[in-house]
């Protein structure tokens, strides 16, 4: 097990995650990004309650940000652009997987730009994840050139499939690898979107 991950175990939990959140109306305007949608669908992918995504809906169509369709909801000129500035400071959800993180859980892995100089240790980060329904998270830092573990000394060579998984990933200088892991894929998606939007500050 990698050292964030055994330090995480022992953290205790943060508290229940809101019935919504900032993470959730990002995660429907990804959502309908990809495919016009309907609320009932909506409820599942984003694993909240229905009243919930009613005023998710609501809220985005306030803003202007989707219109209702005979298909579902999907976005406007408006979302689309309120989208793409997201995506210019972080990739879109990914699925991911090593067994050195966490053998029987979900994993979802983000790139967040510009952002390792805020990392100290990796532990602020966990705290958001699990606020967010995560189960915790792993962070490396790209810097010099040299991808590594914030605030300590562990070489990512000792994790040989972690590095190997990582190792196709465009990087540039100052970016972050997030990694959250999860009871389910929306728990690891909610987990890593919450902690790229602090580091963001969004």
């Amino acid at each position: 097990m990698i050292y964030i991950v055994l330090l995480i175990k022992i953290v205790t939990m943060v508290g229940a995650a809101p019935s919504f959140s900032k993470v959730h109306l990002l995660r429907a305007l990804l959502i309908i990004k990809k495919i016009e949608m309907g609320r009932k669908n909506l409820v599942k992918k984003l694993g909240v309650g229905e009243g919930s995504v009613r005023t998710i809906l609501g809220k985005l169509k306030q803003d202007k940000l989707i219109i209702s369709a005979k298909e579902g909801h999907k976005l406007t000129k408006k979302g689309q652009v309120y989208l793409k500035k997201y995506l210019k400071r972080f990739t879109l959800p990914q699925k991911f997987y090593s067994d050195e993180i966490s053998q029987d859980s979900a994993q979802s892995l983000i790139v967040v730009h510009n952002v390792a100089s805020k990392i100290k240790s990796g532990i602020r980060e966990h705290d958001l994840a699990v606020k967010a329904g995560a189960d915790g998270s792993l962070v490396l830092i790209y810097k010099n050139n040299n991808l590594k573990f914030p605030g300590n000394d562990h070489s990512l060579d000792n994790y040989p499939n972690l590095k190997n998984k990582v190792s196709d990933l465009k990087l540039m200088e100052d970016d972050a690898i997030i990694i959250v892991f999860g009871k389910t894929e929306t728990d690891a998606e909610n987990g890593a979107l919450a902690i790229a939007l602090d580091l963001t500050g969004n």
